[in-house]
């Protein structure tokens, strides 16, 4: 708001200005949700829709540091798709990518909500369970094993059957970094 004064110097007027923030504030939300959207989008696998290497092994590295720091029991473990190049070779890399995608979904549903499953390469994944001891996750890996044995694919017409190995390890002070947790994971 401007006072106007007259040639008397009276001020019997006001100039008032009005800016419209709308637009701005339109722009501004839609960019805050975009930030999120690709906050997002940095830490997904596209094809499973679980976390990417990078981030699960950010929280890996993260669950091993709570260990550390608290005590807290947790297993890791690390699991893949048995012969995964001879389904590429019979059926194609696009019944490959919805083997993957299956067994995706397959891991979310066994697992609870705390758990952090990525996808750590090709056909390969990591399932970080917190709060869970050895046999706890060997009683999960034993689930997951059997759900994708019966699992049913096709691919015109003809069944598209696998299976997946797994490897568990519950985190002890014996293992000295998350990298050594991986590692006695995938050997088991």
């Amino acid at each position: 708001i401007i006072p106007l004064a007259d040639t008397r110097g009276e001020i019997n007027h006001i100039c008032l200005f009005i800016y419209d923030v709308t637009d701005t504030a339109t722009n501004k939300m839609a960019q805050e949700e975009a930030n999120v959207k690709l906050q997002e989008l940095s830490r997904i696998d596209h094809l499973t829709n679980l976390f990417n290497r990078g981030y699960w092994e950010v929280r890996l590295e993260q669950e091993f540091k709570r260990f550390e720091r608290y005590g807290q029991v947790s297993s890791l473990v690390m699991l893949d798709i048995d012969h995964f190049k001879s389904v590429n070779d019979r059926f194609g890399h696009g019944m490959g990518d919805d083997v993957i995608r299956h067994l995706s979904r397959c891991i979310k549903e066994q697992i609870r909500d705390l758990d952090i499953p990525g996808r750590y390469g090709g056909e390969e994944f990591g399932i970080v369970l917190t709060n869970t001891t050895l046999g706890g996750a060997k009683v999960i890996s034993e689930r997951l094993r059997v759900a994708a044995e019966e699992m049913r694919l096709f691919h015109h017409g003809t069944e598209v059957k696998f299976t997946i190995s797994l490897g568990v390890c519950e985190l002890n002070s014996s293992i000295e970094s998350y990298k050594e947790w991986i590692h006695r994971a995938d050997t088991a």
